[in-house]
């Protein structure tokens, strides 16, 4: 059902003197079924205390969450909607729809439910920085720089608001305003983490100082070694610097320390065909498609075109068989 790790699946609490007898030992049954991984009994508990009318709110937010645990969504999200339909300023149903919408990819659905939150409650900054967040997916930067400027105003110590806010500036290709962003955050919020590096490195990397992009990015790398987007930036700078024996020595130092990292096998095998290292892009290209990760394709058909220009037929083959592998 991927990632349910934002979604407030935590039932939601009656106070026992607010019900008669029967609706008490009708949630308190699906209560016990849920806490116990009995989430399909405590389903048609819920559904049958919505249907009678008995706290319908709760039992249809308390149903979808059952629905949320054995991996159906949409029923999740019509239980959700029934909700708020009963209680429409029941901000954890809002809050468990939008994220539902954002993880599927409706932008457009998820934006508009963290804008009735917005509406319900002016001072929450988390929902101003999901607003951000999705402004900078439909490359609205401009929209991503106010949504991160009102997290900031109710949060000034924001590490989250003052990245955001350096990558809408960047996106809107207004280094002035980034750098200004960036002087903020190190003035008003205590940050040790290793964003503040790589927003640096991506000021300098725009600002065509490749060399301080590149100690920007070690810098933050030696804070966050596990940091995957870390590593392909380190990776970028060399390349831009034409320094692709380095880059790809970069890239075999990020799997050594993230092996199940399918972003990193699949630039080390990009890495490797552009410093013309059959045996490492093919090694890395193996690894992509084992983790699961996309796009291996057209890269694993340049790979088998590669050995086939060197007359190495049987590496071709490889790479061809490795290609027919995904695309089963």
């Amino acid at each position: 059902m991927g990632t349910l790790s934002r979604i407030f699946l935590a039932l939601a609490i009656l106070a026992a003197s607010a019900l008669a007898q029967a609706k008490v030992d009708l949630f308190a049954q699906a209560g016990a079924a849920y806490d116990s991984g009995q989430f399909e009994k405590a389903a048609r508990l819920y559904r049958e205390a919505g249907r009678k009318g008995l706290q319908p709110a709760i039992a249809w937010f308390n149903y979808g969450n059952c629905q949320a645990r054995l991996g159906k969504r949409g029923e999740a999200a019509a239980a959700w909607k029934k909700s708020l339909e009963w209680a429409p300023r029941f901000k954890r149903a809002r809050l468990n729809l939008a994220i539902l919408s954002e993880e599927d990819g409706q932008v457009g659905m998820a934006v508009a439910e963290y804008r009735r939150l917005w509406e319900l409650d002016s001072k929450d900054a988390s929902v101003a920085l999901r607003l951000g967040e999705l402004q900078l997916s439909q490359n609205d930067a401009v929209g991503g720089v106010e949504w991160f400027e009102k997290a900031i105003q109710l949060d000034s110590a924001s590490t989250t608001g003052y990245e955001g806010l350096v990558r809408a500036h960047l996106m809107a290709r207004d280094t002035v305003g980034a750098w200004l962003a960036l002087e903020r955050w190190m003035e008003f919020a205590v940050d040790s983490s290793a964003r503040i590096w790589f927003a640096r490195s991506q000021l300098w990397e725009q600002a065509g100082d490749l060399e301080q992009a590149r100690i920007q990015c070690e810098t933050g790398l030696a804070h966050s070694p596990a940091n995957v987007d870390g590593w392909l930036r380190l990776a970028r700078i060399h390349q831009l610097g034409r320094a692709d024996a380095t880059a790809l020595a970069v890239l075999r130092t990020a799997t050594d320390r993230n092996p199940r990292e399918g972003r990193l096998w699949k630039a080390l095998g990009q890495a490797a065909l552009r410093a013309g290292d059959g045996e490492t892009a093919y090694q890395g290209l193996a690894n992509a498609v084992e983790l699961g990760e996309r796009g291996t394709e057209d890269l694993l058909r340049i790979l088998s075109s590669w050995h086939d220009s060197r007359g190495e037929t049987d590496l071709a083959d490889r790479a061809r068989e490795l290609r027919r592998s995904v695309k089963k």
